[in-house]
Formats: C-alpha cells, structure tokens, sequence
C-alpha cells in the first residue's frame, strides 16, 4: 500500500495516495491489535477486538500508539494521538468523496495534496521501517488490562477531538 501510494504520488494523484497511505497505516494498527487479541485472557477479548477492528479512527490511534507501546504516554499524549487519527481520516475522506457544501465546495485531488500526503508518507515508511511490530513481543498483562479500559473509555464519540479538519500533519 505504501509503495502504490509513491506511485500514485509521482502520478499525481496525491488525494489517491493519502488513501493508500492511511490503509497501510491502518493494517499496522490491525496487527497490533490482532497481536495483542492473541495475547489477552479475557473472556470478551474477541468482542470487543473485532469492535476496534472495525473502527478506521481506532485502527489508526493503534498504530500511531505503537510507536509508543514500550511506554506508558500520559494523557495529553493520548488525546494527541486520538487527535491525529482523527485528522488523517478525515483528510482521507475529504481526498475520496465530492463535498456536498456548494458554498465551500472543495474537489477532492484540490482538499489533500502534496503538503498533507508528504508528512504521512514520512508517517508510514518510519512506522514500517520499526522492527516487525509484533515479533517477539510479550505484552505485560497490567498494559493490556490498561489498553483495554482505555479503549473502551475512548468508545464513546463524543470524547473524540469534534469533527475532522483538513490540516498539516505536524
């Protein structure tokens, strides 16, 4: 995904690539939660794992948050991470779909261009470029139970940053 997002990039299709870009990091983010589903002992471990599975905003923060696992982030670092998988979705669909808004109406190749897909393409090949993300790795089951209440915290839409915005990846 990441190598078809260059392409589409040198093509100049830079809405296109952002796409690829966010699903590679999103199939990240599924490994570290299809890892770390095989490593937990509760009972409802495969209800609530699919739950996240399905969600491209969470897939996301579980990717990002990889980068951090070894550690534990505090709170602002949380909410930065949540923020920033909210704003790549949001650029993603802004890059795929026509704005219905006729007085701010935006095509998608003109919404996500090379100054928004260069720092995710930055994003994902550094993310790639990490050891494998689950080889080898035991996760330490006081992480997992704070993984698990954190995420089920962060369920509810409401505690998510409000609606996505078009802007720089930082």
């Amino acid at each position: 995904l990441h190598r078809a997002a260059g392409l589409l990039k040198e093509q100049g299709q830079p809405n296109v690539a952002y796409h690829l870009a966010t699903l590679a990091l999103e199939e990240l983010g599924k490994a570290q939660l299809i890892g770390m589903r095989s490593m937990s002992k509760r009972d409802d471990a495969d209800a609530w794992y699919d739950k996240q599975l399905e969600d491209h905003v969470k897939k996301l923060f579980w990717a990002l948050w990889g980068r951090v696992f070894g550690r534990r982030p505090d709170r602002k670092e949380i909410d930065s991470l949540r923020g920033l998988a909210t704003i790549i979705h949001g650029n993603r669909l802004r890059g795929l779909y026509v704005s219905a808004d006729a007085v701010q109406f935006v095509t998608p190749k003109e919404a996500v261009g090379d100054d928004l897909l260069a720092p995710l393409m930055s994003l994902v090949e550094e993310r790639l470029g990490m050891e494998p993300p689950l080889t080898g790795v035991e996760y330490d089951p006081k992480d997992l139970a704070l993984l698990n209440w954190f995420s089920a915290a962060s369920d509810d839409p409401g505690k998510r940053p409000e609606g996505p915005r078009l802007i720089e990846l930082v």
